[in-house]
């Protein structure tokens, strides 16, 4: 299923990186970002390694949503141009992107 045309507003639990392939589990369903993935540009180190614990990169490169540490509750509504992440009662709002070929 593609990702984008569906609405979600769930708790992702567990520990570690979410999810680095192709697909992904949601409730107990598949989905791939076939058309569109989400980023996240982090202020700086310390919000980075806070996404993502042991990260050594700067703020120049974008967070992918499925590279966040879990656990952490998102929320979309179907073709959003945004996805909202929400961890340790933080927010951060991942932007929409065309996949490249």
């Amino acid at each position: 299923m593609d990702f984008n045309k569906y609405t979600f507003n769930t708790v992702l639990k567990g520990e570690g990186t979410y999810n680095i392939g192709y697909e992904f589990d949601i409730n107990k369903k598949y989905y791939a970002n076939k058309e569109y993935n989400f980023i996240y540009y982090p202020k700086n180190l310390k919000e980075r390694k806070f996404l993502i614990p042991g990260s050594l990169s700067n703020g120049e490169f974008p967070i992918y949503w499925r590279g966040v540490n879990l656990p952490f509750t998102i929320i979309k509504k179907a073709n959003s141009d945004t996805l909202l992440i929400i961890k340790n009662n933080k927010k951060f709002i991942f932007k929409r992107i065309k996949n490249s070929d």
